[in-house]
């Protein structure tokens, strides 16, 4: 035992307390990181501010009824091309299904099958779409891709704090806006 201003430790404690002072470093590190993936996640300050006018629950029962043997695994509001939308995963059957329904109107805007290319594709884009937010600090109304390989880039229209409209490209290869 160790005697520390009238705190008594013992030699455990002491040793997991020595083990975190040696590791502080790494756990900022890791604490800073875990940071930066919830603020550069696809749910954002604007999506946030904006209220859908149908619920969750609303949203819900169209997608039981489009896919009524469907099984929903997760849902999300965000947005896609512009619109804000309820997204859903489900497992229909052997396949995994994104389910697309209109946040104002309660309608499903789409169906898909999804495959891990697809999965891969539409992390990327919102990865790119992130770096967009952040760099800009305005809003993205659409995006798509252009070229293919390492040729491929992401172009997104951006409405501007100050009202205007602005089309920013971003490399797929390297996630840095081309200018």
């Amino acid at each position: 035992m160790l005697r520390i201003c009238h705190i008594t430790l013992d030699r455990g404690v002491l040793h997991n307390l020595k083990i975190i002072m040696k590791h502080r470093r790494l756990i900022l590190l890791s604490i800073l990181a875990i940071g930066a993936m919830i603020l550069t996640s696809p749910i954002n300050a604007v999506i946030a501010k904006e209220s859908p006018k149908i619920t969750k629950a609303v949203a819900t029962k169209a997608v039981r009824a489009k896919l009524p043997a469907g099984k929903i695994l997760s849902s999300e509001l965000e947005r896609e091309s512009g619109q804000l939308i309820w997204s859903f995963d489900v497992r229909d059957g052997y396949d995994l299904k994104e389910v697309w329904v209109d946040a104002n109107s309660g309608e499903v805007s789409k169906v898909e099958t999804e495959t891990p290319a697809k999965e891969e594709a539409e992390h990327k884009m919102d990865k790119a779409e992130a770096i967009v937010k952040r760099k800009t600090h305005g809003k993205v109304t659409s995006g798509t891709t252009e070229g293919s390989g390492k040729d491929m880039t992401y172009v997104f229209q951006v409405q501007l704090k100050d009202g205007s409209t602005q089309a920013v490209r971003v490399s797929a290869q390297t996630f840095k806006i081309l200018k």
